[in-house]
């Protein structure tokens, strides 16, 4: 996994006194052969990482800027696939440990 502003000397996506790099941008138009690439979000002035959740089911990235510090510990962004389909879906948290509780506000969301 590859993350483009872990670690050393942070640059501007665009040269001084340049327009700001708006986003979303495209970086790759689909093709027969491609899947086409869109930058969605960046952050050119601060350090971040990537956190990874993987189960059976799911796999979620999440990016986190180093300057939210370390009380702050919601993803700016985040995507989750579907490892059965590999579509995008809706995150499936973990229950923490309280997992009749968690059943529960599951079914409520359902409307059950």
């Amino acid at each position: 996994m590859v993350c483009g502003n872990g670690g050393h000397g942070l640059q501007k996506l665009s040269a001084p006194g340049a327009a700001v790099l708006r986003a979303p941008q495209v970086i790759q138009k689909a093709s027969a052969s491609t899947d086409q690439v869109v930058l969605e979000n960046y952050d050119d002035t601060n350090y971040g990482y990537l956190r990874l959740i993987v189960d059976a089911n799911q796999l979620r990235i999440e990016y986190h800027p180093a300057s939210d510090g370390a009380q702050t510990k919601t993803p700016d962004d985040f995507v989750t696939v579907d490892l059965a389909t590999r579509k995008l879906v809706h995150y499936t948290a973990n229950d923490l440990g309280m997992p009749a509780q968690a059943r529960k506000i599951r079914q409520l969301r359902r409307g059950r």
